[in-house]
């Protein structure tokens, strides 16, 4: 069910996207990078219990699930 959501909003973005202007898109471009540049600034090691038992990713794999984020933002906003 997140999955259609999360499709959902990519298509949304995307058509959004070709309303905006030039700058607007610039705009939109900084915000994206920025909010991903936090997140991976906010990597941490989770409780191995956790990684584990409950599938928290551990730092590695979430500094690789940010980075596939940060490549779908920068093919979205290119």
């Amino acid at each position: 069910d997140e999955t259609r959501h999360a499709a959902v909003a990519w298509a949304v973005a995307r058509w959004a996207r070709r309303l905006l202007d030039e700058p607007a898109r610039a705009r939109v471009a900084t915000a994206l990078a920025g909010a991903a540049a936090l997140l991976m600034e906010g990597v941490e090691n989770p409780d191995a219990a956790l990684v584990r038992y409950a599938g928290v990713p551990d730092a590695a794999e979430q500094r690789r699930l940010i980075s596939g984020l940060q490549q779908g933002l920068w093919e979205m906003v290119g």
